[in-house]
């Protein structure tokens, strides 16, 4: 994904900390999202996220006002409606209120004191997951409204949302993205020993890269945890096949 595109999305922060929501807005305008906003009020939550529809939502675990989970599925319900969001949690959670907020819509954790490298960094992954994601679903979504099934001969844009997205994925734990290319290669290698038809092991050189795209759904403080997982973020990490 190009950074123009993903400079363009919609954050929302929502925290009673006047100070914090400062600094987190003031780290993401620095790093190029100029449609940052802040909101503080119950009500302007719900109202400014129905409104303006983010992109991604910065919410505050310690919320004085309203209880955290009680956001998460307000927001959820949101989803439900037709307005997707991506939420991003800061603050302090044990490790069973994360697993709640992970099962209610949450993707990632920030944690304090803010750094900003990481508070962009992760702003920025999970802008690009959703941005492929949306356009993976988008592209078939309109083939089968059109064809009614998934048409094998994909076009050379749907084959780089394909590509693309598997290498996003894949660079969340393995910076070179090199990992989902061998896997390719290799299947179709395979392939041609199994003396299949040459289509058929292009589209499996294609397509073996897509092996863990459930992974776009993992949040990365599950997904890169260098510590051994709860049986929560376990169960979770499994979803990703």
């Amino acid at each position: 994904m190009h950074e123009l595109g993903i400079h363009t999305a919609k954050i929302l922060i929502i925290t009673a900390r006047e100070d914090t929501g400062r600094l987190i807005h003031s780290m993401l305008r620095l790093a190029g999202y100029a449609h940052t906003q802040l909101a503080a009020g119950v009500a302007d939550i719900l109202s400014l996220s129905a409104e303006h529809h983010p992109d991604l939502i910065v919410l505050d675990a310690a919320y004085p006002d309203a209880d955290t989970f009680f956001l998460l599925e307000q927001l959820r319900a949101q989803v439900s409606n037709g307005i997707p969001v991506t939420v991003l949690v800061f603050g302090e959670l044990n490790t069973s209120a994360k697993a709640r907020a992970l099962t209610l819509g949450a993707k990632d954790f920030l944690p304090e004191p803010f750094d900003h490298v990481d508070v962009t960094a992760r702003a920025r992954n999970l802008l690009e997951s959703r941005r492929l994601y949306e356009r993976l679903t988008s592209q078939s979504r309109y083939i089968e409204e059109r064809f009614g099934v998934v048409n094998r001969e994909m076009d050379d844009t749907q084959i780089e949302i394909l590509e693309r997205l598997a290498s996003a994925v894949e660079r969340r734990d393995d910076e070179t993205g090199e990992h989902v290319r061998r896997v390719g290669e290799n299947a179709a290698l395979l392939a041609r020993e199994l003396s299949l038809p040459q289509d058929e092991v292009e589209l499996i050189r294609r397509a073996a890269p897509l092996h863990d795209v459930g992974k776009v759904a993992i949040p990365d403080a599950i997904l890169l945890k260098p510590e051994k997982l709860t049986l929560d973020e376990y169960e979770l990490m499994k979803s990703h096949t």
